[in-house]
């Protein structure tokens, strides 16, 4: 019996050692997979799904679906599962949209090279930045089965303004029409050559090709708006002097539709190439010599006009070589051209005085603005005064009688001052604000990369008038550009150099005499 009870006594021991084992034991796998499930529930609040572009859900919070809470239920592998399948779930059904494309801008149609047809797309790109022009072009009723050249050349490039003006996309146009219309009726740009790829049309002059297009629409588009006739015409008066007698010298006035830049070594700027292409020597007859003799040759502009196009003379005739060789010399231009050192006195004097009327009236604007703003400002401080003086409980005082403060004295002066200056106003009259002021700014032009004439490709570059922004037209391909790569196209190497460029008559702005800042190293 003794010996049964002390076993039972030592049984009882060992099962008790043993419950205080495995009570150990669980205390320590639950603290473990306690640590566990905390650290999956942290991981699982901070892990929310963002809303994407196209998606509409709320911000949630994993552990509202935490299930390890129950963790003597679950084996940690099977936690384990749980929670990354909790996590990760979401992205099964939760797929978002790939994110819109920012809207691509408009731009004006590209037009098809048909083979060496740069030349005749970059002037018709050029041409299309003179809204006058176009407009003259969509009112002509004009056809294109017509039997006359003119009409048939301008009827076909209205037909291909109008197509174009329906693309907004920068999408290309096919000028087909345009391209055969005028290849017939001037042989010289129907030519060919042989080259290893079989016969195609050769390349040919921008200049060229734009004096052709200008004379035979304008002489169709003036019967329309008369004033498209003096568009592009400017007048000089030109003196010629014998050089080889002393023969009295003789004076006569030009019509031009463009000017020439001559460009020399020491040419660095546009104005200095224009000043050149003025002047020169030419063999003329002679009245007392009762021969050709040489004389020399000084313009002056007489008459400004509304759009001044200019051509650099950037080819000559190399004669050993029979070819046309290329002058890359930079020459720097501005986007805003004063032409007043190219007039004559009497066109001086007329620009002086609408500078002035200009000034003159800005600086009227300004005082009535400046009077505006004193007048409220005078307003604005009676009623603040008059608020004072109401939580004061005082009778509000009129600062026109109040003589015992600086600020009343300052408001009487400043009112005085605007008195004057509305006498002042009144005393001056302005002058003709519309008068020639020789202010340009360039609105279009075309460039040529290459080293001769007859190929190379040309490029037509445009201010839009709506945006101001800059578009470059390399055929079908359309682009936007800055101002300061414009200005980079002066030359200095084989790249796109501006060969022609059209330069509308600026309204009249304060600051006009300042031109030529751009030109500066």
């Amino acid at each position: 019996e003794n010996s049964s009870d002390a076993e039972r006594g030592s049984g009882i021991r060992l099962n008790m050692e043993s419950l205080e084992n495995e009570d150990s034991a669980c205390r320590a796998r639950g603290a473990l997979l306690e640590g566990k499930r905390r650290e999956y529930d942290a991981a699982a609040q901070c892990w929310t799904v963002q809303p994407h572009v196209g998606c509409i859900f709320h911000r949630f919070d994993l552990s509202q679906f935490n299930i390890l809470s129950h963790k003597e239920l679950l084996h940690p592998l099977v936690q384990l599962t749980v929670s990354l399948t909790l996590l990760f779930l979401p992205m099964l059904f939760f797929k978002p949209h790939p994110p819109t494309s920012p809207p691509q801008a408009k731009y004006p149609p590209g037009l098809t090279n048909l083979g060496n047809t740069c030349y005749m797309n970059s002037v018709v790109q050029l041409m299309r930045a003179v809204p006058e022009f176009k407009q003259a072009l969509y009112n002509y009723q004009g056809q294109i089965t017509s039997s006359s050249i003119t009409e048939k050349i301008t009827a076909s490039l209205r037909d291909l303004y109008k197509s174009m003006d329906h693309i907004q996309n920068g999408d290309e146009i096919t000028p087909q029409q345009f391209v055969t219309a005028f290849r017939n009726a001037f042989p010289l740009f129907n030519a060919s050559e042989q080259t290893p790829f079989g016969p195609m049309y050769s390349q040919q002059d921008a200049e060229e090709f734009l004096n052709t297009l200008r004379n035979a629409t304008v002489s169709e588009l003036k019967k329309v708006d008369p004033k498209v006739a003096n568009l592009f015409v400017g007048r000089t008066e030109i003196t010629f002097t014998n050089q080889e007698t002393d023969e009295e010298p003789t004076n006569s006035v030009e019509e031009f539709h463009s000017l020439k830049c001559f460009i020399k070594k020491e040419t660095r700027h546009l104005l200095e190439g224009l000043a050149d292409g003025l002047q020169g020597t030419v063999e003329r007859h002679s009245d007392k010599l009762e021969r050709n003799a040489n004389f020399s040759k000084e313009a002056k502009l007489v008459e400004l006009p509304e759009y001044l196009m200019i051509n650099y003379v950037r080819f000559y005739w190399k004669q050993k070589e029979k070819v046309q060789n290329k002058i890359i010399k930079r020459v720097k231009f501005p986007m805003k051209l004063d032409v007043a050192t190219l007039c004559s006195d009497e066109l001086k004097e007329q620009i002086q005085q609408t500078r002035k009327a200009i000034l003159l009236k800005e600086e009227q604007e300004s005082d009535k603005r400046r009077a505006e703003l004193t007048k409220e400002a005078r307003e604005l401080q009676e009623k603040e005064e008059a608020e004072r003086a109401k939580r004061r409980g005082e009778a509000p005082k009129s600062t026109t009688t109040t003589t015992t403060t600086t600020t009343t004295t300052t408001t009487n002066t400043t009112a005085k001052d605007e008195d004057k200056m509305d006498t002042s106003d009144d005393s001056k009259p302005v002058g003709d604000v519309n008068g020639p002021n020789g202010d340009y700014e360039l609105v279009a032009l075309v460039t040529h990369k290459g080293r001769e004439l007859t190929s190379g490709h040309y490029i037509g570059w445009v201010k839009e008038e709506e945006t101001g922004r800059w578009l470059k037209f390399d055929d079908e391909n359309v682009g936007e550009v800055e101002e300061k790569s414009i200005l980079e196209l002066s030359g200095g190497g084989d790249r796109d150099i501006v060969y022609l460029s059209i330069w509308k008559k600026s309204s009249g702005k304060k600051g006009a005499k300042a031109k030529g800042d751009e030109m500066k190293d």
